[in-house]
């Protein structure tokens, strides 16, 4: 159906008996490959889900492109594998496989595995790119030929003769150490082929370097290749066989020569070290000296208290040092700046913890000096100029449709419909500004909230309200309800940066502490964003056992388009999770598909239709639903998230002028549950949205007990919005006003802040 392959991950190993598949060791390849073409795969194995457009995490390589088999470290790992087009950048679904892997080589993570497995061709060098347990070389997909070590039948690599079998030295004496600087040292005996004079091997007695030999009783040998400085050598006379003994003669001319040997080589090393640490004292710049470093005082968990100050601050001092070293967002914040002196220091205490709060000055900044505001005189009284009219500025039209459509200038009010229909804005109309939330932009129908920007807004005033308001003893709800329930989402959002940059504190945090109930639920969501609040809902909905799939629908379903973009963004950022996979995961069937299709945001918006192609989907709708036997769902899906507003109402017209039925009413015959629910909100929405959330408002609070959760989501989100048509709407609807329903069914400070959200004191 055009979407990509999942990758396949094969352990390139032959079964082995008693063990299960997921067994492996450490010579074990990883071999990836994806039945897609022109994708790449990208794998973590960690357990993390990987993240082809985010790679590193903290500077840290997570996610690694797949390029060739690779070996995996001992210990458990859960590898995770995703295809990703090329082109599209569409991704595949991931792959998961957890692997037991055990040690059986001793890695080293100077020289991993230089063996038999090695890639033949040059590129050899392991890929510095994977970290964390990976081990693969570049160049493994490219044109060399490649041993490996699961290939039972590949002939074994013949053995390439070593220097130690021409000196006759077995196998299992001496070793050749590789020291840091990467040169080696030779305790065989000799040195490279051909060095020296005589040209010989390694060794030899032409070989040009001093070797020497010695049996010790238990007829161990021990050869040595000290390399000074090249001198003409006499003749020595051969020593005699072991079997014909040693005289003391032979015994000190061997004692002689070590001794001259050894003599000879340790004055070359002492030269070569003096002339080395000379070398370096001239490369390297005068240190300054070392102030000494002063020793950090004892952390203790609890101080004394016993009144000495001094106790006290290097207590706090000392866990500071402690909580900078474990989080790095502090230490790097505090590290930065250059501080000046302490201007004010304030302690103030809550029921569980401490407050210190220290006000630092700036070095450098100067105040700016008061001076006192000098009246100029008054000007002499002159008429007034008159000004030439200006002329008013242009109006923006919407552009010109094309011959064959129409512009939508009212929409006809529903048999069904108590309340008034929307009243749709003006075609020449000029459109609102842009503003920076999706949220808060205008849709096609007149719309006016009930909650207004604060006109003497001032976020730290406000913070410090808040703050007094919860500080000590008690706290004061109705300071709390006059800031919070006045204060538009953006402004709320300023005081809750305010309060945390002025008291270190979390204003949700302190909010939660202090309030209960229904009251304390409000608040905490009225703290957040529009969009946080819608994503923070639908995870709710989603989580745990079962799905609140009226929320779903309220929240996806009523949405525009640009909203839910913006809903599906922040929820990847709150929760690390995609919002369109948790809701295929949480619903089936056809209402999974009107969910995703929705979420999609590829629904069109605009105020112009087609007459000609609304009476053919009118037709469509028709032979989908009560024209045959059964209903075809998909038609209703692809017609309703398929076309802008302004189209579905000219749809429904001409479907009841068709049926003599409405499509509301010939739905609620042909569908039930869920899908029923979701295409009723669709088609109300488009008819009368506010009408739709007034009958939702009343839908919460009707009957015993009541819905806080949607009566809470409704009218929050709805405040700044279209609050003042909602009301209307429900005084015609049922008779009776919004603000006396939320009286009789709420009380306390919690009717009180609902009140103020609506506009009614």
């Amino acid at each position: 159906a055009g979407g990509i392959a999942a990758p396949v991950l094969t352990a390139l190993k032959g079964p082995v008996s008693g063990k299960p598949a997921h067994c492996i060791d450490s010579a074990t390849y990883i071999e990836m490959a994806c039945d897609s073409s022109n994708c790449h795969i990208f794998f973590t194995t960690d357990g993390t889900r990987p993240k082809p457009e985010q790679r590193k995490v903290n500077g840290r390589e997570v996610t690694f492109k797949y390029r060739a088999p690779f070996c995996l470290k001992p210990g458990k790992r859960v590898v995770k594998a995703v295809a990703m087009h090329r082109v599209t950048r569409q991704l595949s679904a991931v792959t998961t496989r957890t692997y037991h892997c055990e040690d059986i080589h001793g890695w080293n993570e100077t020289d991993d595995c230089y063996d038999d497995c090695s890639v033949t061709t040059d590129s050899t060098a392991w890929d510095s790119d994977l970290e964390d347990g990976l081990r693969t070389r570049k160049g493994a997909s490219g044109g060399g030929s490649r041993r490996r070590a699961w290939d039972k039948d590949a002939p074994p690599k013949p053995a390439e003769p070593s220097p130690l079998d021409e000196l006759g030295i077995p196998p299992d004496q001496g070793f050749a150490a590789v020291n840091h600087s990467g040169t080696q040292i030779n305790l065989y005996g000799g040195g490279p082929p051909g060095a020296g004079t005589g040209g010989g091997g390694f060794g030899g007695p032409a070989g040009g370097l001093m070797g020497w030999e010695v049996r010790t009783p238990n007829n161990v040998n021990f050869r040595g290749g000290f390399a000074p400085q090249v001198q003409q050598q006499q003749p020595q006379p051969a020593l005699p066989a072991p079997d014909q003994g040693v005289t003391p003669q032979q015994l000190n001319l061997i004692a002689a020569q070590l001794s001259q040997r050894m003599d000879e080589t340790r004055q070359s090393t002492l030269q070569d070290i003096r002339r080395l640490v000379e070398d370096k004292k001239k490369q390297q710049p005068p240190q300054p000296p070392q102030q000494p470093v002063s020793a950090d005082p004892a952390c203790l968990p609890v101080s004394k208290g016993d009144g000495d100050f001094k106790k006290q601050l290097q207590h706090v001092y000392a866990h500071l040092l402690q909580y900078a070293r474990s989080d790095g967002d502090f230490q790097a914040a505090v590290g930065g700046p250059k501080f000046g002196k302490v201007i004010s220091a304030e302690l103030d205490e809550s029921t569980d913890s401490y407050l210190l709060t220290v006000q630092i000055g700036k070095p450098g900044y100067k105040k700016p000096l008061s001076e006192p505001k000098v009246q100029p005189p008054p000007k002499p009284k002159q008429p007034p100029a008159k000004k030439a009219p200006t002329p008013p500025p242009p109006r923006r039209r919407n552009p010109t449709p094309p011959p064959n459509h129409k512009v939508e200038t009212e929409v006809k009010q529903t048999s069904n419909e108590k309340a008034d229909a929307i009243k749709l804005k003006a075609p020449e109309e000029q459109p609102p500004e842009p503003v920076d939330e999706a949220y808060f932009q205008q849709e096609e129908y007149v719309q006016e909230g009930t909650l207004k920007p604060y006109d003497s807004f001032n976020a730290n005033a406000d913070a410090e309200q808040l703050r007094k308001a919860m500080k000590g003893l008690g706290t004061n709800e109705e300071s709390i309800i006059n800031v919070l329930g006045h204060r538009t989402v953006s402004q709320r959002q300023e005081i809750v940066r305010a309060f945390k940059m002025k008291y270190g504190k979390d204003l949700k945090a302190d909010l939660d502490s202090e309030l209960s109930g229904n009251f304390n639920k409000i608040c905490q969501n009225l703290c957040l964003g529009a969009a946080e609040y819608d994503a923070m809902e639908l995870r709710a909905a989603m989580k745990g056992l079962g799905t609140d799939e009226d929320c779903l629908i309220e929240v996806i379903c009523t949405r525009t388009q640009a909203q839910v973009q913006e809903v599906k963004k922040i929820y990847h950022n709150m929760y690390n999770r995609d919002l369109e996979e948790d809701v295929m995961s949480e619903t089936s069937g056809h209402f999974k598909r009107i969910l995703v299709s929705l979420l999609t945001g590829a629904r069109p918006e605009g105020s112009s239709f087609d007459p000609v192609q609304a009476k053919k989907d009118a037709q469509a709708l028709q032979e989908a639903g009560i024209g045959k036997w059964g209903t075809d769902e998909s038609k209703f899906n692809e017609i309703l998230c398929g076309n802008n507003n302004a189209h579905l109402r000219a749809v429904f017209a001409e479907y009841e002028s068709l049926t003599a039925k409405t499509l509301e009413d010939s739905l609620k015959s042909e569908m039930s549950g869920d899908l029923l629910k979701a295409m009723l909100t669709l088609i109300r929405c488009v008819q009368n949205k506010p009408a739709y959330f007034a009958k939702a408002l009343q839908k919460s609070m009707k009957g015993l007990g009541t819905d806080d959760r949607t009566l809470l989501r409704i009218i929050i989100s709805r405040c700044e919005v279209d609050m003042v048509q909602i009301k209307d709407a429900f005084q015609k609807e049922f008779g009776q006003s919004l603000a006396q329903w939320i009286k009789d069914d709420t009380s306390g400070d919690y009717c009180k802040i609902l009140l103020a959200l609506i506009g009614e004191n």
